[in-house]
């Protein structure tokens, strides 16, 4: 059984996120079609989420996963290999 993350980045919907007072980011301001421009990360930003992907991808083997997949296509956020 694998364990896939994803973030969704501009494929997001802008009002769901601003319901919980976030805002639209992607790796860049590119917007996906009909929906709102993103806020690109910064550097640091992109490198904290790089981090949260192994974090995550640690915590899903220790729970018993055979495997982690890292999604990225479509418009979201970030596609790495880990």
């Amino acid at each position: 059984m694998y364990c896939q993350l994803w973030a969704l980045g501009r494929a997001a919907m802008p009002q769901v996120l601003e319901k919980e007072g976030r805002v639209l980011v992607s790796a860049s301001n590119i917007p996906l079609t009909g929906n709102a421009v993103p806020t690109p990360l910064t550097k640091a930003e992109i490198k904290t989420y790089v981090a949260q992907y192994a974090a995550a991808a640690q915590n899903a083997i220790r729970a018993g996963f055979d495997g982690v997949e890292v999604h990225g296509a479509n418009g979201e956020c970030l596609c790495l290999g880990l």
